[in-house]
């Protein structure tokens, strides 16, 4: 009998802290379970894991780097932002605005993008690599914008930064043009 009873309190003890140890969701939990994911979150947020996978580190390129994509609502604009921070001493023989030049060109590139014309790089494409990430996949919706691609394509711009020691460049353009506008000092 008194080994019954000792049993019994384990699985009462037992029973009471499993209970104990579960809890609801706190207040902004709740919150966040309940706020929707807009496709322009989705898209933006995939972009960039996608361009970070894409803007890799290399040995011929050692350098900090930094990938964001982002929308500013005040321009209506998509922004893929990348910046490089090259090591002092580092890549002494590249001039830094062709560095910059390079790494804008190889985003065009990476989303379809010919950068000598600012066009799709096939005949066949119809929208770049970029506007892919703002669709429902498997089903249409009604709603959906027949621009929806190119509206993407037209308002996506790069923006690329690239430090060494005291020297920076930036360099912008848009995704689907070849211009390439400079800012910044080097020696």
């Amino acid at each position: 009998m008194l080994l019954i009873s000792r049993r019994m309190y384990a699985i009462i003890f037992f029973l009471c802290i499993v209970k104990a140890a579960y809890a609801e969701p706190s207040l902004s939990v709740r919150y966040l379970i309940n706020e929707p994911v807009s496709l322009l979150d989705w898209g933006t947020y995939f972009l960039k894991k996608d361009l970070e996978n894409s803007i890799k580190q290399t040995d011929s390129a050692p350098a900090v780097r930094f990938v964001d994509v982002d929308y500013d609502y005040e321009k209506n604009m998509i922004i893929l932002q990348i910046r490089y921070h090259i090591k002092t001493g580092e890549l002494s023989h590249v001039v830094i605005k062709d560095f910059c030049r390079s790494l804008l060109n190889t985003v065009r590139l990476e989303m379809y993008v010919d950068p000598k014309t600012g066009k799709l790089q096939f005949p066949t494409l119809k929208q770049s690599k970029v506007s892919e990430y703002f669709f429902h996949n498997g089903y249409h919706d009604a709603n959906q914008p027949e621009t929806l691609a190119s509206d993407i394509d037209r308002i996506t711009n790069i923006d690329v930064g690239v430090w060494r020691g005291n020297e920076f460049v930036n360099c912008k353009g848009e995704l689907m043009g070849s211009d390439i506008y400079y800012m910044g000092s080097e020696k």
